[in-house]
């Protein structure tokens, strides 16, 4: 009789493996962080219990080591994907410099210790030294949790461990070379050409396949996951046939598709919540199970060279930090940071040990030794980056401009099934980032007996529309309003939710009166003061390479000049396209000083005058582009005529553009030609003589045109 339940240890039964992992998954963290301890400590302690070296339960087989092997990919890949690149671009020279020092501390330090103090040959001192200079970003779930990636800090970290990683790694293949006598030319030629076409590959040639694939794979949810990760262990594949190690084709693979996938989007959510919750986990209990704590009762020689291993470790990557804090003039916090991220050694370091250990460079005391470097440098990493990183999580926070009293909230109408997902995707977009407010979907219906049918209909499309854009219900909260009048029904709804933006999609159809977008707009341009927002989305928003921006004539006198750029700001941000603004220079120097308050984008400003021709302007736009079109409501001081018809003619002459028109809050609208100079003159305009006195002249001009009337 054959038993389908086998108790043998290690566990062979793949659904007792599967469970037993699972529940260490489920519980270690939680049982760990309740004694005040990183959970990420919880994963690795457990791995060393249950591991070869501990009860023996789990065996270090094919199965883990594929799923360990997965999650190192898929956390350097995580790094890649997160990371800003324009932060990045910011801080490229701070990170080369980083780089280098938590390259060359460890290797001159380690290289002493081990040719001076523990004796070693050349080659395999300079492979034990190459050792310490590895760091693994076994904390970066902490940072990722903390929410503080954008952090120079943490950018000049992650930047610096692919640095000195790939030093290494190209380190390690030059001692094997020079030790087998291969360190010819033709190995140097083979190094440069196979380095040059896996970086051609990953970070040219798959971007342009990808804008293709995920363009055409819209909707398809997992579909678009699956090629993900496909292009992640593609590129692995093609850093291995470069003779470098995956864990850096896993980092350019995220780097490549960085832009592709935004940090508000449903396929970024599931990518964070698969890899968070199943394939990293493996990974650190992969990193346990490799610790055997038996090294420390094989005698003093064992344990004094372990101990070496492990001290020299830890001051060779904190004298790293510490130099780069005392160059660029860092805080206490952020040091600690860069050390805790910077300290942990894992995979590259056991496989550099181990090429040396079968190569008979180092002995069994070494490798013993590596392993409690593991342990320990992962334990340190953790502790240090919890205790630091929530205290630069609290020093962020503070610097953060304080919110104002009105939260940010954003009414997206539902009419159009066709766009629902892409409105409120853009709707993700233009979020502030910081907020935790949902995006408030809107269905206005009529006061008949159809409005429970079109309730239910809509209801469906709005669920379809969360579920490929958002990946959480959590992040959208429906409201009804039943009106005879949908522009009355919303306006309503705008002041009971004292919403801040509303955002419609464009309708082809033109009514009869003088508003070319039709009755609806035309009402709530003058019922409301809020942002209102036009959209006609084309292609997916993530394939936007540059916003133009077109401002018209006075729009740095509106209430809501500062509205508009941030919305403009956030879409760039999460697109990580260029903005080109076009408009007279007044308004264009106002426009950069807002922009040099935010975070830095990359943005262009070019003088524009003749807004009753934009043919120079819209005949460069590709449908890759977005083009803004900034526009006051009718008899305000920013009203443009000419710039209130374009959007209908490029819907005519080209409907391969995706636009947005934008109406600034306005706080004074002037009806019937009547004034309230009490209104026109409030807020921040106080501040500035100059646009009181243009406002003034402007006030004036209605006044007088109205008396001779």
């Amino acid at each position: 009789m054959v038993l389908l339940f086998d108790l043998t240890i290690p566990f062979t039964n793949p659904v007792l493996i599967f469970t037993l992992v699972l529940l260490i998954i489920l519980f270690a963290p939680f049982i760990f962080r309740k004694l005040k301890i990183p959970g990420i400590v919880g994963l690795i302690l457990a791995g060393v219990a249950v591991g070869p070296y501990g009860l023996n339960l789990l065996a270090e087989n094919s199965s883990m080591n594929l799923l360990g092997s997965i999650g190192l990919l898929y956390l350097m890949f995580l790094a890649g994907l997160e990371i800003d690149l324009r932060d990045f671009r910011i801080n490229r020279n701070t990170s080369l410099v980083f780089g280098s020092l938590t390259f060359f501390v460890p290797l001159i330090l380690g290289f002493f210790v081990s040719y001076f103090i523990l004796n070693f040959k050349l080659l395999a001192s300079l492979l034990l030294a190459s050792m310490f200079s590895t760091q693994t970003l076994i904390s970066y779930p902490i940072i990722s949790r903390l929410g503080i990636i954008k952090n120079r800090a943490v950018q000049i970290t992650i930047g610096g461990t692919i640095i000195t990683d790939t030093a290494v790694l190209l380190l390690l293949a030059i001692i094997m070379a020079l030790r087998n006598g291969e360190l010819t030319a033709e190995f140097w030629l083979r190094l440069v050409v196979s380095l040059i076409g896996f970086v051609i590959a990953v970070l040219w040639i798959i971007p342009k396949i990808s804008r293709w694939f995920l363009k055409y794979l819209e909707g398809e949810s997992s579909s678009q996951y699956i090629y993900v990760l496909l292009v992640v262990f593609v590129s692995a594949l093609f850093s291995q046939i470069a003779n470098v190690e995956p864990i850096i084709g896993a980092f350019l693979a995220g780097l490549a598709l960085n832009k592709l996938i935004p940090h508000s989007s449903a396929l970024m959510n599931r990518i964070l919540f698969i890899g968070n919750t199943l394939f990293i986990p493996f990974f650190l209990l992969s990193v346990g199970m490799l610790v055997n704590l038996n090294v420390l009762f094989n005698g003093a020689e064992a344990v004094t060279i372990a101990a070496i291993l492990v001290v020299t470790a830890q001051v060779t990557k904190y004298t790293a930090a510490y130099i780069t804090q005392k160059i660029f003039n860092y805080t206490r916090d952020e040091r600690h940071v860069i050390y805790g991220l910077s300290t942990s050694h894992a995979a590259a370091t056991i496989a550099i040990i181990l090429v040396g250990y079968k190569a008979g460079m180092v002995n069994d005391a070494i490798l013993n030794g590596t392993i409690l470097v593991i342990l320990t440098s992962c334990l340190i990493s953790s502790f240090f980056t919890e205790i630091a990183g929530r205290k630069l999580a609290v020093t962020e926070t503070n610097k953060k401009i304080s919110l104002p009293e009105q939260p940010e909230r954003i009414i997206v109408p539902i009419s159009n099934p066709v766009i629902t997902d892409k409105m409120l995707e853009f709707a993700l977009f233009i979020k502030d980032p910081d907020s935790s407010e949902p995006i408030h979907p809107l269905t206005v219906l009529p006061d008949d007996d159809t409005a429970k049918d079109i309730f239910f209909e809509q209801s469906k499309i709005l669920e379809n529309a969360v579920k490929n854009t958002t990946g959480s219900p959590d992040k959208v909260a429906l409201h009804t309003r039943v009106d005879l009048n949908i522009a009355n029904g919303i306006s309503r709804a705008v002041k009971e939710l004292m919403a801040t933006t509303i955002i419609f999609g464009w309708s082809r159809k033109v009514s009869t009166t003088n508003y070319f977008f039709g009755s609806i707009i035309d009402n709530l341009l003058r019922k409301t003061k809020e942002m209102i927002i036009v959209f006609k989305p084309l292609d997916p928003l993530f394939l936007i390479k540059k916003i133009t921006v077109i401002a018209p004539p006075n729009a740095e006198l509106e209430i809501g000049f500062s509205g508009w750029i941030k919305v403009v700001v956030n879409l760039s941000r999460q697109t990580n396209s260029e903005v080109i603004f076009f408009g007279q220079l007044t308004t264009l120097e106002n426009i950069k000083t807002v922009i040099s308050k935010t975070k830095a984008i990359k943005s262009q400003y070019k003088e524009f005058e003749n807004m009753r021709n934009l043919f120079p302007i819209t005949k460069n736009i590709e449908p890759s582009d977005l083009f803004v079109i900034i526009n006051g409501r009718p008899r305000t001081i920013s009203y443009n005529r000419y710039l209130a018809i374009t959007p209908r003619q490029l819907a005519k002459t080209n409907n391969n553009i995706s636009f947005a028109v934008i109406y600034p809050e306005q706080k004074a609208i002037f009806e019937n030609t009547s004034v309230n100079i009490n209104e026109v003159s409030a807020g921040p305009i106080e501040d500035n003589i100059e646009r009181i006195n243009k406002l003034g002249k402007y006030v004036k001009k209605v006044i007088t045109k109205k008396k001779r009337k």
